[in-house]
């Protein structure tokens, strides 16, 4: 055969369970991140459908990252799975930021892997997820120690990475990097990079491979097209269920997502505002003010 023919529904099979799916808080942030594990049924599959690819360092396709990669086709429906999982999750409306016929794949090779070690770390204005297709090095999360410096304007140096080119952030959260496991951030929000420094001997030999997720936000537009009849009550009832939910979560009251505190929690909410489910899906604003006191809606009861 003069081409190369690939069968995306035999690759990218998901062999998903409930209890290999988990919300977490990241430490001493508003931030949680949603794991994934043993996404694939057929890890190895995608791994060599992935080595498959031709990588670049195009500009375009990698913008700053200190990788090299590829776009491949993948399959759709398994896109929609993730993106519907992190919906739940995180309580927004997401849509992917590409074609969700199309997946990122990215290569650290064990050159850059020590080339980057010191790299600082950067911030992609979406959430961003990666599916390790290799274990070892995952992904570490930093913070600045004297000052906070305001999202997109973060300090370069001249391309390389001397030891000292990261003493003004520390870490402060790290996600190991297990294979078949997809970890899925608020990439805007948090300074991440790739762990290089935990770089197992495979890694340093044979590089890294990862999938790319990523996905926009897209909760307030959805709002502003929302026609509220009887038909939405129920979205506005599950959004208002995953904000307490991660309210909670802050507090390391619950763990999961369907734990009975938080479906009490929401009952009670609803009998405050007087049944009024149009005041339950909220704009990014209030959104983020509603995470940090979900009795903020007690003020709507005398609407």
């Amino acid at each position: 055969m003069r081409v190369q023919y690939n069968n995306l529904a035999e690759i990218f099979c998901t062999d998903i369970q409930e209890d290999n799916i988990s919300f977490k808080v990241i430490p001493d942030t508003d931030s949680c991140y949603l794991e994934i594990k043993n996404l694939y049924k057929y890890p190895d599959r995608v791994l060599k459908y992935a080595e498959s690819g031709s990588y670049t360092n195009s500009a375009k396709l990698i913008t700053a990252s200190p990788v090299l990669r590829t776009l491949l086709p993948c399959l759709e429906y398994t896109t929609d799975i993730i993106m519907e999982i992190a919906s739940k999750s995180f309580g927004r409306k997401f849509l992917p930021e590409t074609d969700p016929s199309a997946s990122a794949f990215s290569y650290s090779t064990p050159e850059s892997i020590s080339y980057y070690k010191n790299v600082e770390p950067h911030r992609d204005g979406i959430y961003a997820g990666q599916i390790y297709l290799d274990g070892g090095m995952g992904t570490a999360f930093y913070k600045y120690k004297n000052h906070n410096i305001e999202k997109g304007v973060h300090p370069f140096h001249d391309r390389t990475y001397p030891e000292k080119s990261n003493d003004h952030v520390e870490e402060f959260f790290y996600i190991e990097g297990v294979k078949n496991t997809l970890v899925l951030y608020d990439g805007g929000r948090l300074w991440h990079k790739p762990d290089f420094k935990r770089a197992t001997k495979d890694n340093l030999q044979r590089g890294r491979l990862i999938q790319n997720i990523f996905m926009v936000d897209n909760t307030d537009e959805y709002i502003d097209n929302i026609i509220f009849n009887n038909t939405i009550h129920k979205d506005s009832y599950e959004v208002l269920y995953l904000g307490v939910t991660k309210k909670l979560l802050e507090y390391n009251i619950i763990k999961r997502v369907d734990d009975h505190l938080v479906k009490t929690e929401v009952e009670n909410i609803i009998k405050k505002i007087n049944n009024k489910p149009a005041k339950l899906l909220l704009q990014m604003a209030e959104y983020n003010q509603y995470i940090k006191s979900p009795f903020i809606l007690e003020s709507h009861e005398e609407d």
